[in-house]
């Protein structure tokens, strides 16, 4: 007597257990249940092929993108129902286009346009790390508007000596 499982995937490919004395079948009917067998084995066989192809494909394609850019703009989309979206695009200065991240709140505040970035992407679910490497590039602070501005030199002229050589 066979398992469970056996006569039921002998009934999945219709092969009759009774035996060769109690209900015999034809050297027709034997056929076709082969090239069943043959076609759930093939079609097996192919699963497995397309599965490691796909395998394969997966560790071809790399699984991060890191890079060193810099934050050319942030916006931030509020939704209603849904938790707001805060987002940088970043440069990198190798693609022709420019990367669209979203990120946490924490991060985004301290991601201000021009500042330079290191960032880690994971390419299949798109879920980004990102540190800022230096601060924003701004100028420095003017000079306190108050002072009389003197074209000489913070320290004006020293003494009789200071004096610049004339123009000959």
């Amino acid at each position: 007597m066979r398992s469970p499982t056996v006569r039921s995937a002998l009934n999945l490919i219709n092969i009759d257990e009774s035996g060769p004395g109690v209900n015999p079948r034809s050297r027709t009917d034997r056929n076709v249940t082969f090239a069943r067998l043959e076609r759930v084995l093939g079609l097996a066989v192919a699963a497995a092929l397309v599965a490691a192809a796909i395998a394969v494909v997966r560790r071809m394609v790399p699984r991060f993108a890191e890079f060193d850019g810099q934050v050319i703009r942030q916006t931030f989309i509020e939704h209603d129902e849904d938790p707001d979206e805060y987002r940088v695009v970043v440069d990198d200065g190798a693609r022709p286009t420019a990367w669209d991240l979203r990120v946490a709140a924490e991060s985004w505040r301290l991601l201000p346009p021009g500042t330079f970035v290191h960032a880690r992407v994971n390419l299949h679910n798109r879920e980004v790390t990102i540190h800022p490497v230096e601060p924003p590039a701004v100028s420095r602070p003017l000079a306190d508007p108050g002072v009389q501005f003197d074209p000489r030199g913070p320290g004006g002229l020293r003494g009789p000596d200071d004096q610049p050589e004339p123009i000959r």
